[in-house]
């Protein structure tokens, strides 16, 4: 599908495996495209993505309102909305989450955070590969000795002269004490050495785009694997959530993850009252 000029990606596939299927919508635009994704009784999802730069508030909505009406349902009967609360992009973090809360207000339904870093390491660990049908991250850890110590680097471009990155063992289990930190080159390049390098995957497009993380990607001899969050790695996180027993928080208490403590980066306000 094409609007404006760009491509809008428009697919259904079946991916969710859950004893008990609940009905999550996501959004995330924490990155360059936007996305989509719902959740459908039968396990099956689907998804609408945009690439359009600076476009995320023409999209979100009337992507969901498509993915409702392919589905035949109605907000109302949604379990919760999921949403990617970032690091990542501060306008597009904003946008979603807005968008989010204004859904989940409207049918009072709660809302399942999901960093965005997470839903990187996520992207990559059920990603098939056509080849062989493996997972990319154990396709592309065939070359360690030992993919139980396999952990995760996804890395983000922050912009002034800084990423937003963190360490995982998987997309549920953060091997720092914050699921997400910002860092300098000076900074990165020191906690870097600290880390096992030896079986480590370094995920995310910053790693091919970002000149100091480049540099180490090139200095630890590693491929890095390219990805962005998205609305389907949301999705899956928040149906683990969901399954697991976490079902949400209400809109009003639901923020972003911004990393910087800056001025220009302080904790938005909220769209209504706490």
């Amino acid at each position: 599908m094409c609007v404006l000029g760009y491509a809008v990606t428009m697919c259904a596939h079946q991916s969710l495996t859950f004893e008990s299927m609940s009905l999550i919508l996501a959004l995330d635009a924490s990155a360059d495209a936007c996305s989509v994704a719902l959740s459908l009784p039968n396990g099956s999802t689907l998804t609408r993505v945009s690439h359009e730069p600076r476009a995320h508030a023409t999209y979100l909505l009337p992507f969901v309102e498509s993915v409702l009406q392919e589905a035949d349902l109605s907000l109302s009967q949604l379990d919760a909305i999921a949403c990617a609360v970032g690091p990542g992009s501060f306008t597009g973090l904003r946008i979603a989450l807005s968008t989010a809360q204004g859904l989940a207000f409207s049918v009072q339904k709660n809302i399942i955070p999901v960093n965005s870093l997470a839903a990187m390491v996520e992207s990559v660990t059920v990603q098939e590969s056509v080849a062989n049908q493996k997972p990319a991250a154990e396709h592309c850890a065939e070359q360690y000795e030992d993919n139980n110590r396999l952990t995760y680097l996804p890395i983000m471009d922050a912009r002034m002269n800084e990423i937003y990155w963190g360490h995982y063992a998987s997309a549920l289990s953060p091997l720092s004490q914050k699921t997400a930190l910002v860092s300098g080159e000076k900074d990165f390049v020191a906690a870097l050495s600290e880390i096992d390098q030896d079986n480590i995957l370094l995920v995310g497009d910053a790693w091919l785009r970002v000149p100091f993380a480049q540099s180490a990607a090139q200095a630890l001899e590693l491929v890095p694997i390219s990805t962005q969050s998205d609305a389907g790695s949301v999705l899956r996180l928040a149906m683990q959530h969901f399954a697991a027993g976490h079902k949400g928080e209400n809109p009003s208490k639901v923020d972003l993850c911004y990393c910087r403590n800056s001025v220009a980066w302080d904790k938005r306000q909220p769209i209504r009252p706490r």
